[in-house]
């Protein structure tokens, strides 16, 4: 990838925004089909694991309207705002699913959550010793809440804070 390419991926991660990867030219691709591209570009551009896909030919008008339409419903999604009371019965499910583990003889327990932004959704979880808490167990509580409430193609943001006593 290029330089500029790199740039714009991590202004793109950085910014925690949606993204929609475009493959123009489209119509002059040979001996490949959508699938095999598409199995390409995740294995390239693993950051964007989620992020759809569009291929379209500008020269030709095909497919570019959908692009535009994609491009809309990621915005809506990453406008989402959650009921609290929905948020934290998935909160309660997915440590029912997978606990956080524990860390030097804490165990972190999940007690409520609430949204405190939208463009990304992002959470606030009050927790028991959320500095035990891990980079790993972070990324599937947001995949998980992705799942739960068809966010999966926006980033999701979700801040671990200690439960006022």
């Amino acid at each position: 990838a290029s330089t500029t390419a790199q740039q714009t991926a991590k202004l793109i991660q950085e910014g925690h925004k949606p993204c929609v990867l475009v493959v123009n030219k489209w119509d002059q691709a040979e001996d490949v089909t959508t699938e095999e591209y598409a199995k390409y570009l995740e294995l390239r551009l693993n950051h964007f694991r989620s992020s759809p896909i569009c291929f379209t030919s500008a020269i030709n008008g095909r497919r570019c309207w959908q692009t535009i339409d994609v491009a809309l419903e990621l915005y809506k999604q990453s406008r989402t705002q959650l009921p609290t009371p929905a948020l934290n019965k998935a909160l309660v499910e997915a440590e029912r699913h997978h606990e956080p583990p524990a860390r030097k003889n804490k165990k972190p327990r999940l007690l409520y959550g609430v949204q405190v932004a939208v463009g990304p959704p992002t959470f606030v979880v009050y927790c028991r010793h959320p500095d035990k808490i891990d980079d790993k167990y972070n990324r599937y509580l947001c995949r998980y809440l992705g799942e739960k409430f068809d966010l999966e193609e926006v980033p999701i943001r979700v801040f671990f804070r200690d439960a006022p006593r």
